[in-house]
């Protein structure tokens, strides 16, 4: 079996491990030189800085704003404006997929991302109790999605390369290969499919690293 029939094979397995997936798949990029690709699968599997262009299914990541009270758990806020609401309730979502991944696979309470103070003051600006700790609480099917779609992004580019002819061996391609490979503009410019229309981007104020809260 060759290098690409290999990550396909693994992909459509229902128990697929993502992280894996990933390493061949920078694998496979580093080969044919495809460094657009290659840093994509970097970035998945280091994290995203703020200053970084995220990719579609990373963006509008939405959640339900509340605030923990010691004798009632979890309480909405509730905000005199929805833009606001809105606003801070739709984040990007920075995080690794390794770290994603033990998130899913280890979480026990509730998935929050949290908020700068300056986020929480300004949520609290015009309560008579002062700022509390307050959350973005996320559903764990968010994260999944994620995972999902990085998934399809990696099946999708290793299927363009078979249709294409470049399936390589067991570990290397041919120069032929890496040479139609590095030629090929459905190849080279597919991580357009990955990020979308980057013009505009928006980037979310606030931490959006998660973690779990029992």
């Amino acid at each position: 079996m060759n290098i690409i029939e290999s990550l396909q094979a693994e992909l459509l397995q229902a128990n697929c491990d993502v992280i894996s997936a990933l390493r061949k798949a920078r694998v496979i990029s580093h080969k044919l030189n495809l460094s657009e690709f290659e840093k994509w699968t970097i970035k998945e599997l280091n994290g995203y800085n703020d200053t970084d262009t995220y990719p579609i299914y990373r963006k509008n990541i939405t959640g339900k704003i509340k605030y923990f009270n010691p004798y009632h758990g979890w309480c909405p806020v509730l905000f005199n404006s929805t833009e606001q609401e809105k606003n801070l309730s739709t984040r990007e979502y920075k995080d690794s997929i390794p770290k994603i991944v033990d998130l899913l696979n280890n979480a026990t309470g509730t998935l929050t991302m949290s908020f700068p103070p300056e986020i929480i003051d300004a949520i609290w600006a015009e309560s008579m109790t002062g700022p509390m700790e307050t959350y973005l609480i996320l559903d764990k099917s968010t994260l999944k999605d994620i995972t999902e779609q990085v998934k399809n992004k990696i099946l999708d580019w290793v299927l363009i390369l078979d249709d294409k002819g470049i399936i390589g061996n067991e570990v290397s391609f041919s120069d032929a290969e890496k040479t139609k490979a590095r030629n090929d503009p459905q190849i080279i410019n597919y991580t357009t499919n990955i990020y979308g229309n980057v013009e505009g981007t928006q980037i979310q104020q606030g931490t959006n690293s998660s973690n779990q809260e029992l």
